[in-house]
């Protein structure tokens, strides 16, 4: 399964959730948070990595939401603990004529269901960032775990605060 047919196959299972699409990316727009699905190709392998995520809604400026690196919560699909996880992870290494449509179908749903069950609920998700240890996130240069923990604390400010001359926030 290539990354467009795969695309198609998560459109076709988040679309009835309520999920919006735009080429490799789909979101959700709930009370506080929009939920995000990004579906990325490896340079080196051509396989597929699923980012997913959360960010607050105040930080979507444009019709469609900004790519990975501006999103407040953000994980790849293999890296979570799943019954699917080597089947992510065999999408990353294109092993695609490998890989059972009905298993990756399966695969998806786990992730959408794990999605509205973790990112959801905007009170469940501020006291998660609120618990996060701020020196073991990774992020780009940090700004996006000061964005979540300002979001959680209800210090929100502007987006180009956070992320003042990138390309989505122009």
């Amino acid at each position: 399964m290539n990354k467009s047919e795969l695309g198609r196959l998560l459109g076709d299972l988040a679309q009835p959730m309520g999920y919006r699409r735009r080429g490799d990316l789909l979101w959700k727009r709930r009370e506080e948070l929009t939920s995000l699905i990004h579906l990325q190709r490896d340079p080196w392998s051509n396989g597929t990595y699923i980012n997913l995520g959360a960010t607050p809604n105040c930080m979507i400026t444009k019709p469609v939401p900004p790519g990975t690196g501006y999103w407040g919560l953000e994980r790849r699909a293999e890296s979570m603990e799943s019954p699917f996880r080597d089947h992510f992870g065999e999408l990353i290494l294109n092993r695609n004529s490998e890989l059972s449509h009905d298993i990756t179908t399966d695969g998806l749903r786990w992730l959408l269901q794990w999605i509205e069950e973790n990112l959801s609920n905007a009170e469940a998700v501020r006291r998660a960032v609120l618990e996060m240890d701020p020196n073991s996130c990774v992020c780009r240069l940090g700004v996006v775990m000061l964005m979540m923990r300002d979001w959680a604390d209800d210090r929100l400010k502007e987006p180009k605060h956070y992320f003042e001359g990138t390309a989505y926030y122009r």
